[in-house]
């Protein structure tokens, strides 16, 4: 199995959805935003700086989460059409 077979493999089972790996993400960066709030790094910080952090951090977890469904999009077709994926479910 190579290496991107793996990493596909772990993600999904460990997400199981694009919605899921958007809210590992956005929990991750939340928890970031009030460790560095509690930590006093936004003491002297402006509100329009605050902001654009958790801009930076709301576009990441999108490309986080648009990413995930690239990976779900190849997990379908390789399980539907690789040699040894299983083929399509007949019902």
């Amino acid at each position: 199995m190579s290496r991107i077979r793996k990493v596909a493999d772990g993600w999904s089972a460990i997400v199981r959805s694009a919605w899921r790996a958007y809210a590992v993400f956005c929990g991750a960066g939340v928890i970031a935003v009030l460790l560095r709030f509690r930590a006093g790094e936004y003491a002297e910080a402006s509100n329009r700086e605050v902001m654009e952090e958790i801009g930076v951090a709301a576009i990441l977890m999108f490309v986080a989460a648009f990413v995930t469904a690239l990976v779900f999009h190849y997990q379908l077709r390789r399980n539907s059409r690789w040699p040894g994926g299983g083929g399509r479910r007949n019902r």
